[in-house]
C-alpha cells in the first residue's frame, strides 16, 4: 500500500519518474504537475484535480479514477484503467 496523500496540494509539483504505486491521492490538487512517466498504477485519483497536468508516459493501470478531473492534459499517460480512454487531452470514462 502506498503513502496517504489525500487532498494534498501538489499544484505545480514535480514528481517526474516517481514511484506512486497504491498511493491514496483522492481529492488531491495535481493540477499543472509534473507527471511524467509517473507509475500510478492501482493508485487512487478519485475526485482529484490533473488539470493541465503532463501525463506523458505515466502508468495509470489499475488506478480508480473515479469523479477525477483531467481536462486540459499537456499529454495523454502511456496507460489507464479498464474503461478510460485518453481523447483530446482529456480523460474520459467509457
Amino acid at each position: 500500500r502506498g503513502a496517504d496523500l489525500r487532498g494534498a496540494n501538489m499544484r505545480l509539483t514535480n514528481l517526474s519518474r516517481s514511484l506512486l504505486i497504491g498511493t491514496d491521492l483522492s481529492n488531491a490538487d495535481l493540477s499543472h504537475a509534473n507527471l511524467r512517466v509517473t507509475n500510478l498504477r492501482w493508485a487512487t485519483l478519485s475526485g482529484a484535480s490533473l488539470i493541465r497536468a503532463d501525463l506523458s508516459g505515466a502508468m495509470l493501470s489499475g488506478a480508480n479514477l473515479t469523479g477525477v478531473t483531467a481536462t486540459n492534459l499537456r499529454s495523454c499517460p502511456r496507460t489507464l484503467p479498464s474503461g478510460w480512454v485518453c481523447e483530446n487531452n482529456s480523460l474520459i470514462q467509457r
